[in-house]
């Protein structure tokens, strides 16, 4: 069977002038990516690293790929374009920011 984890880090972009790094905007609503039928008959795991844009509002705006499998990175980008965050707020305004996601796509025997 197949087995996929993801996790929300937030990026160094919004790092405190101490050096404290802020919690990541909290994760309201999630869809799984789908493990590509491809992949499985290729046997493709590993890690897909993205980077996307929440925005005020806590949808996703844009998203890329830094880095990972193209196959699985495209069903981990399709995924995440839905999720959707509650707006991070800094001094008690909403703001957009960049977040790390890592998708750990891993098969079963």
């Amino acid at each position: 069977s197949a087995r996929i984890r993801a996790r929300t880090r937030i990026t160094a972009s919004l790092a405190s002038s101490d050096g404290c790094r802020p919690n990541p905007p909290s994760l309201i609503h999630r869809v799984e990516p789908r493990y590509p039928s491809i992949g499985r008959t290729l046997h493709l795991h590993g890690v897909v690293q993205l980077r996307a844009t929440v925005t005020r509002e806590g949808s996703i705006s844009k998203v890329t790929v830094v880095d990972g499998n193209p196959i699985l990175a495209r069903e981990a980008v399709q995924a995440v374009r839905q999720w959707r965050y509650e707006p991070y707020l800094l001094n008690g305004q909403p703001v957009e920011i960049e977040v790390d996601i890592s998708v750990n796509f891993t098969l079963q025997r």
